[in-house]
C-alpha cells in the first residue's frame, strides 16, 4: 500500500534504469546501490509523502558515499 501499484512502480523503475551508464558503475557494490536506489526512487514518486522512502533513499546514498572512500 505504500508503494503503489507494482505495474506502475515496475515502469518508473525500468524508465530509470534505462537511462543510466551502467559502464560507469565499476564495482558490484555501486551497482547495487544504484539498482536500490532507483527502486527506492519509484517507491517514492508513487507515494512521496511516505517517510520511509526518503530515509532508505538517503541511506543507500551514504552507502554509495562509501564505495568512493
Amino acid at each position: 500500500q505504500t508503494h503503489g501499484p507494482f505495474s506502475q512502480q515496475s515502469a518508473i523503475w525500468d524508465q530509470i534504469m534505462m537511462a543510466l551508464d551502467w559502464g560507469k558503475f565499476k564495482t558490484p557494490e555501486q551497482r547495487l546501490v544504484i539498482t536500490m536506489l532507483c527502486v527506492k526512487l519509484s517507491r517514492a514518486c508513487c507515494h512521496p509523502e511516505v517517510r520511509e522512502h526518503w530515509v532508505d533513499i538517503a541511506g543507500y546514498a551514504n552507502l554509495g558515499a562509501e564505495t568512493c572512500e
